[in-house]
């Protein structure tokens, strides 16, 4: 039996919670209650957060959780010191200590993460930088591993972060059981972006989007102008015009864009090789796929998976 924490400070993210569904659900794969859960907060009591939500708490003393989720509010708030202290103890005390999105924060004030890889939410990255210099920040990273202490990007990520920490738990058998109960269809790796390449591409017209949506389903394929053009119902000379009006991108661009997204994702899952990676996803051979990724990613297709998974081979 293992005892969960969750801290949330007032004005806590009704996000965070996101994560203790996961070990709910472990516990329901399991068939036994593997994990019980705990909320926190400095006084303990009845605390509120985003969208009126209210949340009794249990006061912060000495730490004895196997595991410490740490949440933070919408912004960055200052932390006080009696929970700076509480997570100076945690930390040794605990197997792990984990950060969701702006609860990073609170680590950083605790020199928790001087010396060591951690990530954010995006839209904060430059502002952990600024704040704490000594933490290295990766800044498109869904959630980052150094040691026993663990951050993530927030919202959604929260639950990788929390699929990531069971996985290690129960294994990937149990995980992957524990990822159909909550309906996840595809695991996300730490070293995964939060912002992907194609989120820019969001076209208007319904004919750009079927372009698109052809291409996904056809990254092995050449899929020249005259190819998406067809699958668009335009000429191709039309077709060009329209979509860089509406993504911003020309189609060989965004056609890389695609393929990158799809390639690191295998890449980060580890379980395909990196020249058969390579082929599916359209690029051909490694070496244009290694060059496409050291444009994209400043990192080669064998760098990106070791980060998202040390102990997969290439």
């Amino acid at each position: 039996m293992q005892l969960v924490g969750l801290l949330i400070p007032a004005d806590f993210e009704v996000s965070a919670f996101a994560a203790l569904s996961v070990f709910e659900a472990a516990n329901a794969v399991l068939g036994e209650e593997r994990y019980i859960t705990r909320v926190l907060s400095e006084e303990g009591g009845s605390i509120g957060g985003a969208f009126g939500v209210e949340m009794t708490t249990h006061a912060i003393a000495a730490p004895e959780f196997d595991t410490l989720l740490v949440a933070g509010a919408g912004t960055v708030t200052a932390t006080s010191p009696r929970v700076i202290a509480f997570l100076r103890q945690a930390a040794h005390a605990s197997r792990r200590v984990a950060a969701i999105r702006l609860g990073t924060f609170a680590l950083a004030e605790a020199g928790l993460l001087d010396g060591r890889r951690a990530t954010t939410h995006w839209a904060f990255a430059d502002e952990l930088k600024q704040g704490f210099p000594k933490v290295i920040v990766e800044d498109d990273s869904i959630f980052v591993e150094h040691g026993a202490i663990w951050t993530s990007a927030g919202m959604s990520a929260s639950v990788d972060l929390a699929m990531a920490l069971i996985e290690r738990d129960i294994g990937a058998d149990a995980a992957r059981a524990v990822a159909s109960q909550l309906v996840i269809g595809q695991r996300r790796y730490g070293r995964q972006q939060q912002r992907p390449e194609t989120i820019a591409l969001e076209p208007k017209s319904d004919r750009v989007q079927m372009a698109l949506a052809h291409a996904r389903a056809n990254l092995r394929a050449p899929l020249t102008v005259e190819e998406l053009a067809d699958a668009a119902h335009l000429s191709p000379r039309q077709f060009s015009r329209v979509f860089s009006e509406e993504t911003g991108f020309s189609p060989a661009r965004a056609v890389e864009k695609l393929r990158l997204d799809a390639a690191r994702l295998l890449v980060s899952q580890g379980r395909l090789a990196i020249d058969l990676i390579a082929r599916e996803t359209g690029f051909g051979d490694p070496e244009r796929m290694r060059r496409a990724f050291q444009r994209a990613f400043g990192q080669s297709p064998r760098e990106v998976r070791h980060a998202a998974n040390p102990q997969v081979g290439f």
